[in-house]
């Protein structure tokens, strides 16, 4: 019976692997584009899947290592157990629905390389979409107001309404993405994809977001060790040189940016008054209130919706402006998941990261550890779990990566083991 037991016909098996692939390859690219889109093809996917195994084949298979990473989201489950606050905590459930979805789905499904390798295509192509679109509407601006400020920070984003942050980390995520496509299959393409790199490093200049500059600083340095050093390719040596001179000599004559980076080290003594305007300082408060919710709700954490309305009372204890005006949340996923669920939490998701970091560079899978490097620091100064834009992004990779680009050899057995047996 359909959706009971898994569809036997080969033909109609190889019928929905075709489908649930072409979902893959549509939510890759419109997780930049729409939400409800977006969120239109995770569920289609899930209904192929779910048609193709169906429920007695999702629960027999249903492995360890699958449960490892949904475990995260079953804690925010428990966790609206405890809240005052039902209906954020249902609301946030919502959000991080990917984080249960991908890891049950796609871990039912058999991808070749070559298949994994045109959703990666899809995400790459669509960032080159949509800053081509971004540049161009820029573009028009410039010329009929005769002012080239929409090419910076949030207004170069703001037509698309994707915030700067998130769409840096994903422009990050694709340059890796496309030095690894070019060493792959897609090389007959490279000299497309070398462009959509330069196109990429000016679009993270230009929004001018520190932390996703920073982490691509030090992929340059990792990119410069390798092709000097390891494999000793000289010209991608000095391709690297190059761009890493262009960063640089852009942070230089970047005004924008030299501001946002001067700001770390001041206004420190404005403290909680209205003339602390600087994001970097901000930052520094919202943590400190962050650390005293924490220390007071340490081991169950306030409960799945409790979070910003604690982090809120703190802000007026504080006498913190700005906190209570826009009811701010902590800025750092780590300390999102600690309000909310306790060490426990905290712990669970450190290991969801940890762990799959490990097992890549194990196996010597390194665009998965990129993955993780990049959107584990974007996590220390963003609450990246708060918006499906971050939850997909994190759910949708990870996933992908563990089940379809790891080898098997790279996981523990045990980890393999199916939960009904």
């Amino acid at each position: 019976m359909i959706l009971i037991h898994p569809i036997q016909h080969p033909k109609a098996k190889q019928y929905l692997h075709f489908i649930s692939l072409s979902f893959l390859i549509y939510i890759a690219y419109t997780l930049l584009w729409s939400v409800p889109l977006n969120g239109l093809g995770i569920i289609l996917f899930a209904v192929s899947v779910l048609v193709t195994n169906g429920i007695v084949g999702m629960y027999q298979n249903f492995t360890r290592q699958q449960f490892f990473f949904i475990l995260l989201y079953l804690l925010h489950v428990i966790g609206l157990l405890y809240t005052s606050n039902v209906v954020t905590g249902g609301f946030d459930l919502e959000k991080k629905l990917s984080l249960i979805v991908f890891p049950l789905f796609l871990g039912r499904i058999s991808l070749t390389r070559t298949q994994v390798h045109y959703v990666i295509f899809a995400f790459v192509f669509s960032c080159f979409a949509m800053l081509t679109y971004l540049f161009a509407v820029a573009g028009i601006k410039l010329y009929l107001l005769n002012t080239n400020k929409y090419f910076l920070i949030s207004r170069l984003t703001g037509p698309v309404g994707i915030h700067r942050v998130y769409f840096s980390m994903y422009l990050v995520f694709a340059i890796v993405a496309s030095i690894y496509l070019i060493k792959n299959e897609f090389y007959k393409y490279r000299y497309f994809l070398i462009l959509v790199i330069l196109l990429f490093s000016i679009g993270i200049f230009l929004m001018s977001a520190r932390m996703c500059f920073l982490i691509y600083l030090i992929l340059v340095a990792r990119y410069l060790y390798y092709y000097f050093f390891v494999e000793k390719k000289i010209w991608l040596g000095i391709l690297v040189v190059a761009i890493a001179a262009t960063s640089i000599g852009t942070i230089i004559t970047n005004k924008t940016m030299m501001e946002k980076l001067t700001q770390i080290y001041k206004g420190l003594d404005t403290g909680n008054s209205k003339r602390n305007t600087s994001s970097a300082n901000l930052r520094v408060i919202k943590w400190g209130a962050a650390i005293e919710v924490f220390k007071n709700n340490w081991s169950l954490g306030t409960g799945t919706g409790d979070g910003n309305d604690e982090l809120v009372k703190e802000y007026y204890r504080r006498n913190f402006y700005w906190g209570i005006k826009d009811k701010y949340n902590a800025h750092n996923q780590y300390f999102e998941i600690a309000l909310a669920l306790g060490v426990v939490g905290l712990l669970v998701w450190i290991l969801n990261l940890v762990v799959p970091f490990y097992w890549s560079i194990k196996a010597k899978k390194y665009l998965y550890a990129e993955f993780i490097l990049i959107f584990a620091l974007c996590c220390l100064t963003e609450s990246m779990l708060n918006a499906q834009k971050g939850v997909v992004f994190y759910a949708f990779f990870n996933s992908l990566f563990l089940f379809q680009f790891l080898p098997a050899k790279a996981i523990p057995s045990n980890f393999k083991v199916a939960v009904a047996q």
